[in-house]
């Protein structure tokens, strides 16, 4: 004769046990409200429980839901006079805008300042180029003294032609 096993396994997440807990604003309700509310909650306990393999009693049931009413604006909830006012958070998004695009501008002004310093160098330190010297007139000039006070007012008027003429000067002589 053929036999029939049946093994039945409890799922790995039964509920075992729970409890509900609920608060009522009492200015909207009326009491047989607030006993269909505490009658509907027992019910769905009663429903989940049911698998868990223990048998609950009426009472037991009771025990596991509760019911309060309250006055809401009253017992512990925070009115809305006391928060922070809107405008208070929208000036501290536009603060915080501020000194991002402030840190913003300043990098990029600082960037651009070192950018053009770094060209200024670069075209200063990339040695002699071709530019227009003075012409002195050596032929011309009789005397050395007249060559000293010709040599003498282009050092004052512009000295860094002065310099670069004296260093063609000498990289001439060092051929």
């Amino acid at each position: 004769m053929n036999r029939i096993s049946n093994t039945i396994e409890a799922s790995p997440y039964a509920v075992k046990d729970l409890t509900i807990h609920a608060a009522i604003d009492s200015d909207q309700m009326q009491q047989d409200r607030v006993q269909q509310v505490e009658k509907v909650l027992r019910s769905i306990v009663a429903t989940q429980l049911r698998d868990s393999g223990v048998t609950y009693t009426d009472v037991d049931l009771t025990q596991k839901v509760s019911v309060m009413t309250q006055n809401g604006s009253k017992d512990g909830v925070v009115s809305d006079n006391q928060s922070i006012p809107n405008w208070v958070w929208y000036g501290a998004g536009a603060l915080g805008l501020l000194a991002v695009a402030g840190g913003i501008t300043y990098a990029v002004v600082r960037k651009r300042r070192q950018e053009e310093e770094e060209e200024y160098y670069e075209t200063e330190m990339s040695g002699p180029s071709q530019l227009e010297l003075p012409s002195i007139d050596l032929e011309n000039l009789t005397g050395e003294h007249q060559v000293r006070k010709q040599l003498e007012s282009l050092a004052k008027k512009k000295p860094d032609e002065f310099v670069k003429l004296l260093r063609t000067w000498l990289v001439e002589e060092s051929r």
